[in-house]
């Protein structure tokens, strides 16, 4: 199919330079503008350097306070052994369930349906406000479309 519409043309468009005076290496280790960055050094495998501390003295009681232990806790026992209930008496028995037969095919449906391109049967359909509605009073004047759908999706 031809068309009188012209192709548009590719759009090139360069980039935006950046400032020197704006342009940042590495914003965390860089404190002046022309520092480069510089990876940490990888390790070495070789035995991790500890920091060493020197003693340190505890001259304010409230900021560290001393542990004195606690005196053990001993279980104590109960004189005599808690009697078991008395044994009361069951409740009466219930009526036993029956038994009610499920039937295990289902009746035949009413199979009168309807031919290609015949009318459907009039019924009606409760609204959501309580109102009822009719389809013949639907299909008066115009063709009307239902559509169920299911209520699992």
């Amino acid at each position: 199919i031809p068309t009188n519409t012209p192709a548009p043309s590719p759009v090139h468009a360069e980039p935006t330079p950046i400032p020197s005076s704006t342009a940042i290496t590495n914003p965390v280790d860089s404190p002046t503008p022309d520092a480069t960055y510089a990876p940490p050094p990888e390790p070495t495998g070789g035995p991790t350097p500890t920091a060493t501390q020197g003693p340190t003295s505890v001259t304010d009681p409230v900021d560290n306070p001393t542990l004195e232990p606690t005196p053990s806790l001993t279980p104590t026992v109960a004189a005599e052994p808690t009697p078991a209930p008395e044994s009361t008496p069951a409740p009466p028995p219930t009526a036993a369930p029956t038994h009610t037969p499920v039937p295990t095919e289902m009746p035949p449906a009413d199979m009168t349906g309807n031919e290609i391109n015949d009318l459907a049967h009039d019924f009606t359909l409760p609204s959501v406000s309580g109102d009822t509605h009719s389809l013949q009073s639907y299909r008066e004047d115009k063709s009307v479309v239902l559509v169920f759908y299911r209520a699992f999706w």
